[in-house]
């Protein structure tokens, strides 16, 4: 199940996980409506399942994810509540989130200097959107991780980035 929302939570998750070892997770989803929701979306927040946790719980421990669909134009954001394997700080779990965005994770996740509004990521290509400002340690232990995405934009740019990458490893044959 390939989506934008799997792509921002993976992005995520992964950092966390290879860092300091997710023990749990609970994922939830704020995410722009698209021509899929059948329901009229005016004025109207949609309670929906998503299947981006289910996939990733494939690689970490995870639980059911929620996902609200709401009235904005292609932007959306991912709430991950993590418990850790091992006892960690906000900022250890900030500065792994740095290092990833400078070196395996360039340019698919990205921790910008500014606070973002959702109109601001219209044309942002970075699969994850790491805010600085939202992120909330629970305990020594537990973290609440915010991220947002350009829903359709950001998963496009992934998808020629997968081309890009079979174009090359095939002329290497």
């Amino acid at each position: 199940s390939a989506s934008s929302t799997t792509n921002s939570l993976a992005s995520i998750a992964k950092v966390v996980h290879d860092k300091f070892g997710i023990e749990d997770a609970f994922m939830s989803s704020i995410r722009a409506v698209d021509i899929t929701d059948i329901k009229p979306v005016a004025n109207n927040i949609i309670p929906t399942y998503t299947e981006a946790a289910e996939v990733i719980g494939m690689i970490i421990p995870s639980r059911v994810g929620l996902e609200f669909r709401i009235p904005v134009v292609n932007a959306s954001c991912i709430d991950l509540v993590v418990k850790l394997k091992s006892t960690t700080t906000y900022k250890a779990i900030t500065t792994a989130m740095k290092e990833a965005e400078e070196g395996p994770l360039k340019g698919i996740l990205s921790i910008p200097d500014n606070v973002l509004a959702s109109t601001n990521l219209l044309e942002r290509t970075e699969s994850a959107i790491f805010h600085l400002g939202f992120q909330f340690t629970v305990s020594d232990r537990s973290f609440k991780l915010v991220a947002y995405y350009a829903n359709e934009w950001a998963y496009l740019k992934r998808v020629c980035d997968l081309l890009a990458y079979v174009v090359k490893k095939d002329a290497e044959r």
